[in-house]
């Protein structure tokens, strides 16, 4: 693979036009501010080579008086999965499409001695869409070192931040810094659980995956056709976050949500002749997620969140084209009301189809109120449904939770009938789960035939389908799963495991949930246990014993059953470290009896003073038995629904 080339100008292709640069100025005797603004790529420019961000010897810094970094992952999904469209295209089709992705306002620069830096800008708005730009550009160049991704850029050293006393600068140093080994980086360093997010989502992106050798195209593509408006104001702090406030609510705010807001209000007003006053409306949306927030003392719904649930409910129930699935919410609605509004068409937007879409305040309102009450039957879940529901989250398919809240919206009607329709949600939780927990396991990234299996339940789920009912949902999820019995045992008895990570953390949480179920485990209690602290999937029988010696000779006989399943169990990650590879009999086990708060690990040590090749051989088919019948087995037969809800049995 190449190092980074600067990308020119591509013939047919949108350009932009020549960099325009405005200065404005207000005086009274002095000059009291000046804003400057220019449209700036990150490191090659082919139109104005001036016009960079990352200019030789300048830096960036997020100030103290800043917010931490804070984008989750909503957010940065929906700006990785937007870059890698403009840049890939779609149906093989190349576009390489210069991208713009707002604002960034800096303070004037100062002049400083670090590093190689001699100036640096302070940055008053811009931090979350630069620093993920920062940990893309990290993730591709862990994936393709030969790349030489950060040579050129130094992207490592351009930000800075000095928020909560220098505790964001270190969780920064810790994801950046080349001898560091990300896996031992703090459990709250939010870049780090970003960067795994970024990595996951290159890793599965199909298109990557087909051209593993364009990550270093990729970075140019960054690095070269990513476009900012760069605002620079000369003024006191006070008058610079002044005029902050007036970029942000004199225009259009540069919130994806708050775009929304805009774009609905002159789809009402234009297409559906709604009154001024329909304003108020569409604000009072927004209003009622914030108080269902303050009401719950945090923030469980975000208008995003909504609209990535109303997208994909429009483009089944309208037949838009699958391809619109991969975009962001905002970007879905921003396209969708270019093309009914005739501003501007977009690809795989079919007008025709477009234009019968019908958006009332109506349906928006309902799929808030969904979403609220998704939030609000969480904790009232039976334990197994509540632990699945995780599970979710945990499959290659966790992208796809919002299944259940389609699911709600969809039968909204029978949700009144709580007492039974509790049992059916649930039972849709569970067979949800267990067949992505399937297609999870028997591939190592998401496929094509997965997609389309989740294409097949919202289909079921479109509003044509008039007569289906929850349960028909439910047997279609359960006849899913029982026919994939076979294939999944095959993998579980002849899978290494431990060279698949989401494969073996499935595996072996799911066998510890099932013995907590045993034992009528709390729902809380399984969700601390198994999916808030930190967890390793440890090697029984050590594939590197501490005793050099006895290395090759464990690795001879046990040959690829020290890495299958049988000899894989989950353990706390400070009682593992605390074992240091040593001798199961004399040491493990001890520790795995008195120490673990794990049931399946203390029963095991119970059950085994020993352990050997045979036994984890038994251990290995034993588990693919017990874990292919309760992903492929009988579901909770309908009969039972009325019992399981009074005594609250699982299945």
């Amino acid at each position: 693979m190449s190092g980074i080339q600067v990308i020119g100008p591509e013939e047919n292709d949108f350009s932009l036009p020549e960099s325009h640069r405005t200065s404005i100025g207000q005086r009274f005797g002095k000059q009291e501010f000046e804003i400057q603004a220019r449209s700036c790529t990150l490191l090659f420019n082919a139109a104005n080579t001036d016009d960079i961000l990352w200019r030789d010897a300048t830096c960036y810094r997020v100030p103290v008086f800043q917010r931490p970094y804070t984008w989750g992952e909503t957010e940065v999904r929906r700006l990785l999965k937007d870059l890698l469209i403009a840049y890939f295209g779609r149906n093989g089709r190349v576009r390489r499409e210069p991208m713009f992705i707002g604002t960034i306002q800096l303070m004037a620069a100062e002049t400083v001695n670090l590093h190689s830096f001699r100036t640096r800008h302070d940055i008053i708005d811009g931090q979350q869409r630069l620093t993920t730009l920062i940990l893309i550009l990290r993730a591709l160049e862990t994936m393709a070192p030969t790349a030489k991704i950060g040579e050129t850029s130094d992207y490592r050293r351009r930000l800075s931040s000095t928020v909560n006393g220098n505790i964001q600068q270190s969780y920064m140093d810790e994801v950046l810094n080349d001898s560091h080994r990300l896996e031992n980086t703090s459990k709250l360093n939010i870049y780090l659980r970003n960067l795994l997010i970024i990595k996951e989502m290159l890793l599965e992106d199909e298109t990557i995956n087909d051209n593993p050798g364009d990550l270093g195209g990729f970075a140019n593509y960054l690095y070269s056709r990513v476009y900012f408006v760069v605002i620079e104001t000369r003024a006191q702090l006070s008058k610079t976050l002044q005029i902050f406030d007036a970029i942000n609510t004199s225009g259009m705010d540069l919130n994806g949500g708050d775009v929304f807001k805009i774009r609905y209000y002159e789809y009402l007003r234009e297409k559906k002749r709604a009154p001024e006053e329909v304003f108020e409306k569409v604000c009072a949306l927004y209003e009622t997620i914030d108080q269902g927030n303050r009401d719950r003392t945090r923030a469980v719904v975000s208008m995003e969140d909504v609209l990535s649930l109303a997208q994909q409910i429009i483009i089944t129930d309208y037949g838009l084209s699958i391809e619109l699935r991969s975009l962001a919410g905002t970007t879905f609605f921003e396209r969708l009301f270019d093309v009914i509004m005739g501003i501007q068409p977009w690809d795989n937007f079919q007008k025709v189809k477009c234009e019968r879409v019908e958006l009332p305040l109506e349906f928006i309102e309902e799929l808030i109120d969904v979403s609220f009450s998704w939030e609000d039957t969480i904790p009232k879940l039976r334990p197994e449904p509540y632990a699945m529901s995780w599970f979710i989250w945990w499959s290659r398919y966790g992208r796809y939770h919002y299944l259940i809240r389609y699911f709600l919206h969809r039968f909204r009607e029978h949700s009144r009938d709580s007492a039974d329709f509790r049992i059916e949600l649930e039972q849709f939780i569970i067979e949800l789960s267990k067949l992505l927990l399937v297609q999870s396991l028997c591939f190592k990234k998401v496929t094509k035939e997965g997609r389309q299996r989740v294409r097949e339940i919202m289909a079921l789920l479109s509003k044509d389908k008039t007569d289906t009912m929850p349960a028909d949902v439910i047997t279609h999820l359960a006849q899913e799963r029982a026919a994939q019995s076979t294939t999944i045992r095959g993998h579980l008895l002849a899978d290494r495991f431990a060279d698949i990570a989401k494969a073996k953390n499935i595996v072996c949480r799911l066998d510890a949930m099932l013995h907590e179920l045993e034992f009528d485990t709390e729902s809380e209690s399984l969700e601390k246990l198994l999916f808030e602290g930190p967890i390793d999937i440890e090697h029984i029988e050590s594939h590197n014993h501490k005793d050099h010696n006895k290395r090759a000779r464990i690795h001879e006989t046990w040959g690829d059953e020290l890495h299958q399943l049988g000899n894989l169990i989950i353990l706390e990650t400070n009682l593992n470290r605390s074992i240091l590879n040593d001798d199961y009999a004399t040491v493990k086990r001890d520790r795995y009896s008195t120490k673990s708060r794990f049931r399946v690990v203390r029963h095991f040590a119970t059950s085994n003073p020993g352990w050997t090749r045979e036994l984890a051989s038994a251990r290995r088919v034993s588990l693919a038995d017990k874990l292919t019948d309760y992903l492929c087995g009988s579901s909770l037969p309908a009969d039972a629904s009325e019992r399981a809800l009074t005594s609250g049995s699982t299945t």
